[in-house]
């Protein structure tokens, strides 16, 4: 019994390791437009495949159902590429989606599966606010993954 419960831990933290995972807090008061998170990591083998994973930590008291985000990604080269996308936070009957306690729910969300970077070295993508409003209360942080496709 206990050596399948040591391998199914096993399993479980090697199929959801993370390749790069960093977390950072947005002001929950006021996220502004030009206030971006930004995440920066290496890429040293272009024959892997990711997939791409944010969380996204807001208040129940977010007044929205959906939030639109900018994504920019800057590659080794200088060249950069950005994309407009609206994250659902509600599911039809208006619950909020992913895991809620109190106040505060974390959403996840799949930005790309299986992404292949194509050239070697560093990247920073950053990640804006693009709603309606300057200043957007009610999110508390963000949290980008990559994690290695197997």
């Amino acid at each position: 019994m206990n050596r399948f419960l040591i391998f199914f831990v096993f399993l479980v933290i090697s199929c959801s390791s993370a390749f790069f995972e960093e977390s950072q807090e947005i002001n929950p008061e006021s996220w502004k437009y030009e206030e971006g998170a930004e995440f920066s990591f290496s890429i040293e083998d272009t024959s892997v495949y990711y997939n791409l994973e944010l969380d996204l930590n807001h208040s129940t008291s977010f007044r929205y159902q959906n939030i639109y985000i900018q994504t920019e990604t800057t590659f080794p080269s200088g060249e950069s590429a950005s994309d407009v996308l609206s994250l659902q936070l509600t599911d039809d009957y208006a619950d909020w989606i992913g895991d809620c306690s109190g106040e505060t729910c974390v959403a996840p969300y799949v930005l790309q599966e299986s992404a292949r970077f194509k050239e070697a070295g560093d990247y920073t993508i950053r990640i804006k606010q693009h709603s309606r409003e300057n200043k957007l209360s009610g999110v508390n942080g963000l949290t980008l993954r990559l994690v290695k496709r197997r």
